[in-house]
């Protein structure tokens, strides 16, 4: 009869990958339970709002911030280049002492 049964590397047979995990309960009273959340992180409040306002503004500056830098090293650029026939001291950027 054991001979029967295909088994893994590690002794288990294959498939079911979680095992015999227990299902969690659903919820009795999930508006009650949404209240009681929502009055516990009440306290938090002004902590989470600043969590979301810096989350957002970091979301904006990641995709923004490669642009401007973008315009900036363009026009950097673009100065260099428009000058006539400079020589190479003039385009120092330490001033010579």
């Amino acid at each position: 009869m054991s001979d029967n049964k295909k088994k893994t590397s590690r002794g288990r047979s294959p498939g079911h990958g979680l095992g015999h995990m227990p299902i969690g309960e659903k919820a009795k009273d999930f508006r009650g339970t949404l209240k009681k959340l929502l009055h516990f992180l009440g306290h938090y409040k002004i902590g989470a709002i600043l969590v979301l306002v810096f989350a957002m503004a970091g979301t904006v500056f990641f995709v923004v911030g490669p642009k401007i830098l973008g315009n900036a090293t363009t026009e950097i650029y673009n100065g260099i280049i428009s000058q006539p026939e400079a020589p190479v001291s003039t385009l120092t950027i330490w001033p010579k002492y």
